[in-house]
């Protein structure tokens, strides 16, 4: 699969999923990666001047599959999903597993459209990082400010949308084994512990401890997370992407590729792989049994991501091993 390439990634080793014999995949064929930037379209904005082109992501939750391809309560009301996973521990390369749970009061699962917010916030982040300033406690924005990061309108729509994706991201918790990494104790923690990127949220028009009423959203973000962004733990992804793909599943997929490409590139590899439940797992979407349907599925949003020049094919092939109907 050829795409835009990015040489921020310092590793892509603890997201590249075990070659299981026994499992489909999905091969990306690399076909002469341009080096240049996808263009722009007459309906593309310019990037915003005073915002980073590109930002610091914390590396553990960028990888786990935190953010589904749709937000919300699944049809089945199934409020908790599970990711598995490969991690480079100081034990070596081991088995990992998030396990995220959302709650129904705070409108279920994070997707691409909690993404965004998150990247918003963590564009403060790296703008107060690069300038040497401390990450302010809480961080607080006006609706407006945050929108505007997202490149959405001041609308009443996308305010009341705001609320419920930062809710969203609030009400989201990490059961880690091994799947999160702490820089303070310079481990990959067990199931004990539990995580959230979002400690605290107070949303503009509540009433604080003093009685007054907050004129901004002010927000916790987890320390944990601060300090692994501090600690180096992390990765750097843009944020001004363009053209940005408007199908949930490709927007899903464009984090990653600067993971997948990179590791492939690094092991000498033509060809981005990834087996095809893992990536159903990782993205929150159903695993399809017929080749015909998975085409259903992927086809668009991958030739989204063709068109738009973040790579340049993909295919289904089944698995060395697999004896099993071809695809």
């Amino acid at each position: 699969m050829a795409s835009r390439r990015s040489e921020g990634a310092r590793k892509a080793s603890d997201t590249a999923d075990a070659a299981r014999p026994t499992s489909k995949r999905i091969a990306r064929t690399i076909r002469s990666a341009s080096s240049k930037k996808p263009k722009r379209s007459d309906e593309t904005p310019s990037l915003f001047p005073d915002l980073p082109e590109r930002i610091q992501v914390e590396r553990s939750i960028t990888t786990m599959g935190f953010f589904s391809v749709h937000s919300g309560i699944p049809a089945d009301g199934n409020l908790e999903r599970t990711v598995r996973l490969e991690r480079n521990t100081e034990e070596g390369r081991v088995d990992a597993k998030a396990t995220i749970a959302s709650l129904r009061a705070t409108g279920g699962f994070p997707g691409v459209e909690e993404q965004d917010v998150y990247y918003a916030i963590l564009s403060a982040v790296s703008e107060a990082m690069t300038h040497g300033e401390e990450v302010p406690v809480p961080i607080s924005f006006s609706p407006g400010e945050l929108l505007r990061r997202m490149g959405k309108s001041n609308s009443g729509p996308n305010y009341t949308a705001l609320k419920q994706q930062l809710k969203r991201l609030a009400g989201t918790t990490v059961v880690s084994e091994k799947s999160v990494y702490r820089s303070a104790t310079g481990r990959w923690e067990n199931s004990d512990h539990v995580f959230r990127i979002i400690d605290a949220l107070i949303i503009k028009g509540e009433t604080l401890d003093d009685g007054t009423v907050s004129d901004e959203h002010l927000i916790w973000l987890s320390p944990w997370q601060v300090e692994n962004l501090i600690g180096h733990h992390r990765l750097m992804v843009d944020y001004q992407r363009s053209p940005l793909p408007s199908k949930p599943i490709a927007r899903a997929i464009v984090p990653y590729l600067q993971l997948w490409l990179y590791a492939s590139k690094k092991s000498g590899k033509q060809r981005c792989e990834r087996y095809y439940d893992k990536l159903c797992e990782l993205l929150g979407i159903t695993v399809e049994k017929m080749p015909s349907k998975i085409r259903k599925q992927l086809g668009p949003p991958f030739q989204e991501l063709i068109e738009a020049g973040y790579i340049s094919g993909w295919s289904i092939e089944q698995a060395p091993g697999v004896f099993k109907k071809r695809y």
